[in-house]
């Protein structure tokens, strides 16, 4: 219940695996790993392949603490409520379709209390997060970037 909502709260899910001989005990992942990227990382620890098709990226790697390349960012949408976002390790920036953004410093905020969308020295930051939202919504021709791109474009212009 309330998993829709934008605060990290609703989305930091704790995922707990045991496989002795598999996956070494006390292991720890502190990079972001979304809900979506579930099925391959435990596709990938069974090293089954996927289709391709998938959203989503595999973790199983650093699980299985290999030096591999992450990016560290998780997005956050609904495929039916106007909402998209992205957290980093640094930010959190959220739009919901008609309504005010909110970004929040994760590390000196970790409570979410202080919305920053509207201070001017965190525009260049909004810009960057704003458009790796649109990069990743336009690699899957969601069908918030029709409410999305107006966004990228009031950023460009400056407001």
């Amino acid at each position: 219940m309330t998993k829709n909502n934008l605060y990290e709260t609703a989305h930091r899910i704790p995922l707990l695996i045991r496989w002795p001989g598999a996956i070494q005990a006390n292991t720890i992942v502190d990079e972001l790993v979304g809900n979506v990227d579930f099925q391959q990382t435990i596709l990938g620890l069974l090293g089954i392949p996927t289709s391709g098709r998938e959203q989503g990226r595999d973790a199983s790697p650093l699980i299985r603490r290999e030096n591999a390349p992450w990016r560290n960012e998780v997005f956050l949408h609904h495929n039916t409520l106007d909402r998209a976002g992205i957290f980093t390790d640094q930010y959190e920036l959220a739009f919901v379709r008609g309504r005010d953004a909110i970004l929040f410093d994760r590390r000196s905020d970790p409570e979410q209390i202080r919305n920053l969308y509207s201070q001017p020295e965190y525009r260049e930051a909004i810009r960057d997060l704003t458009i790796r939202i649109l990069e990743h919504h336009r690699q899957w021709a969601s069908p918030s970037l029709h409410w999305l791109e107006p966004v990228e474009e009031s950023l460009a212009g400056g407001s």
